[in-house]
């Protein structure tokens, strides 16, 4: 069984090595993050766990993982200015 590797590439460092069972998850739009509501190692239930909310033009938008989980890494930080397409979180999936 062969398993493909992935670099995660973030500020020109790569992070960490990560094996299909994680799982990045980018932001869709640009805001600022109003709340994170995970920690690491925190389990996530499909559909139900909010991760975070981002606000954008006095809008928020709640982050949910459609698959369950455990946080295995967090890049952002509460009231942190985000772009469309940064990474917010590696999931690691089936916990």
């Amino acid at each position: 069984m062969i398993i493909m590797k992935h670099q995660i590439i973030h500020n020109n460092e790569i992070l960490q090595e990560l094996d299909d069972n994680h799982k990045i998850i980018y932001a869709m739009v640009g805001g600022i993050i109003q709340s994170i509501s995970v920690y690491i190692d925190d389990k996530i239930i499909v559909d139900q766990t909010i991760l975070c909310t981002i606000q954008v033009m006095k809008t928020e938008i709640t982050i949910i993982f459609d698959c369950n989980g455990k946080i295995y890494h967090i890049y952002i930080k509460s009231n942190q200015l985000i772009n469309a397409n940064d990474p917010l979180f590696i999931i690691k999936l089936g916990q």
